[in-house]
């Protein structure tokens, strides 16, 4: 018998992946909602020349509250992505309690659905661990506002992602209060400083209470064994938006990386399109290249120029554990503390 059931599910896999065309695939999923049965639409993006012989990254991307996930099958920069072969985008459909709703929500505890969302992409995941054609060590997530609830929910509950992308939300005060499950993870963190839905201060909202992106973000460095006393802050471009950058690199595990930006004089979406595009740029490279990487390819375009203490006065030879800012020659700057290991 456990041989028929093994042979079974082996057909069941193969048959699946006989149905995976290059272009837009759907799967539907069921999933019990309050005891019903619900078909729930999850679409799958591959590149136009897919090849099953080929493994490819994956990319999850999280629409926000009222959204879907064909949004973003129309998305430019996610298209021309998936398209170069770059990694195969999934796109899930939210839920929602009023059948006359046009789109649906991530059920984070203030939202018009009762579907438990978690257990939604353990079925997602069992639905698609048997193609070979992914690469399951690069798995990705990207989540709007909403979405942006869900990846950093799915961050702290399951072990699935390498990296994950809240943008325009910081963590709910009830998501900061766990626990990740292991210290392997880049975090890229993104929020508008005139945010007036999920306040960058953080606070009580419609939508919840949240943390403030600043201890959001340290939260998460907290939670991955990094050493927050030794972060990385500097301005920087983005298409034609000016961010705040944060970023947390002394981490236990070498992979584990937190950046979190502020969009300045930004609300709760991008400013434009070409910042929307920069800004995804910037996190699938995050994803891609760890910091050692970051740090080397930095170190061969731009020169340190001037070191500063905080009464602004030059130095030529930090002292260890203190605060200093470095000029550099492209006209950025990081506040740094350098460390004494012994």
């Amino acid at each position: 018998m456990r041989k028929i059931i093994n042979l079974f599910f082996f057909l069941l896999g193969s048959l699946l992946k006989s149905q995976i065309h290059p272009g837009v695939n759907q799967l539907n999923i069921s999933h019990l909602i309050d005891g019903q049965e619900v078909i729930r639409t999850v679409y799958v993006k591959t590149p136009m020349n897919f090849s099953l012989n080929n493994i490819y990254p994956i990319v999850f991307v999280f629409h926000g509250g009222g959204g879907s996930g064909e949004h973003f099958l129309h998305s430019g920069f996610f298209n021309f992505l998936t398209d170069s072969k770059e990694f195969i985008g999934i796109y899930p459909n939210g839920y929602s309690d009023n059948p006359d709703d046009i789109g649906g929500h991530w059920n984070l505890g203030n939202e018009p659905s009762s579907a438990d969302d978690l257990e939604f992409v353990d079925l997602i995941f069992q639905e698609i661990e048997s193609f070979s054609f992914i690469n399951f060590d690069k798995v990705f997530a990207i989540g709007m506002s909403n979405g942006a609830g869900m990846v950093n929910l799915l961050g702290k509950s399951r072990s699935y992602f390498d990296g994950i992308a809240p943008l325009f939300s910081q963590q709910l005060v009830t998501i900061g209060e766990l626990e990740t499950l292991y210290e392997s993870l880049k975090v890229f963190q993104v929020v508008g400083q005139n945010d007036e839905s999920i306040p960058i201060n953080g606070g009580i909202s419609f939508n919840g209470e949240f943390m403030s992106a600043i201890n959001s973000a340290q939260n998460w460095a907290e939670n991955l064994n990094c050493d927050i006393s030794y972060i990385t802050e500097e301005n920087i471009f983005l298409g034609s938006t000016d961010f705040y950058s944060t970023t947390y690199t002394a981490c236990n595990n070498s992979h584990s990386e937190i950046k979190s930006l502020v969009a300045i004089n930004t609300g709760h979406n991008w400013n434009n399109p070409q910042t929307e595009i920069a800004v995804l740029e910037e996190i699938w490279n995050f994803f891609n290249t760890s910091h050692l990487e970051t740090n080397k390819i930095q170190s061969q375009t731009r020169k340190i120029v001037s070191v500063f203490d905080i009464l602004g006065r030059e130095c030529s030879t930090p002292i260890y554990n203190l605060l200093y800012f470095y000029l550099y020659s492209d006209g950025s700057f990081e506040k740094k503390i350098i460390v004494d290991e012994n």
